[in-house]
């Protein structure tokens, strides 16, 4: 009886050993995926944001700035994030699922392309930053030929109701890299996320 004992204690020991590290490492993907989810939602209200400030902000000169504010406030819960880039976009279409185009996103992130003319408008992770420590509207903003917003101006996107397109559609998308918690899935990730709203219209073009 005291040797059947001992082996069904031996039993049960080689079982736990052998389950303990699949159960620990199931939480630990749980727990991973679970992170993942929050900061995909995280990336998506944060376009969203940008979306929204960009839509009530018209023509105004600090546009660009007000959306990229908005945007890195709604980040700031992410854990270490890296900013690969921001782009504010016109979309030529009613279409409020337009990505911006591939001219628009380079490959690589890039520090001196600041987008397509008439087209997009790119900020870097650097320039995040610069806009989320500065305490007022940086001098890189109102679209002269060096300015960061000067691809596509806010002054020249249409506000107004009457005009043959209508308001534009003004689009922003983003793109993160996350580091994980566990590894079990790289040591990082990577989300891309856009968003587009009609600018709000106005009756005689003018910024409200």
């Amino acid at each position: 009886m005291r040797r059947r004992r001992n082996s069904e204690s031996g039993s049960v020991l080689i079982e736990m050993v052998m389950i303990v590290p699949f159960l620990m490492t199931l939480m630990l993907a749980v727990f991973e995926l679970g992170m993942m989810l929050r900061s995909d939602i995280v990336i998506s209200n944060a376009s969203r944001t940008g979306a929204r400030i960009g839509a009530s902000a018209g023509q105004s000169t600090s546009a660009d700035y007000s959306i990229l504010t908005g945007l890195g406030n709604a980040l700031s819960s992410l854990n270490s994030p890296t900013i690969n880039y921001v782009v504010i976009y016109d979309v030529p279409s009613a279409s409020t699922s337009t990505p911006p185009t591939s001219a628009c996103t380079p490959a690589s992130p890039a520090s001196t392309f600041h987008g397509v003319s008439g087209v997009c408008n790119y900020y870097s992770g650097a320039n995040l930053t610069t806009v989320l420590a500065a305490s007022s509207v940086p001098s890189t903003f109102g679209c002269s030929s060096t300015d960061w917003d000067k691809s596509w101006c806010p002054s020249t996107r249409v506000i107004a109701q009457g005009s043959s397109a209508g308001p534009d559609y003004l689009g922003v998308a983003v793109s993160i890299t996350v580091p994980t918690y566990t590894r079990l899935f790289g040591s990082s990730k990577t989300f891309t996320d856009h968003f587009v709203m009609r600018i709000e219209p106005t009756a005689n073009g003018s910024t409200p």
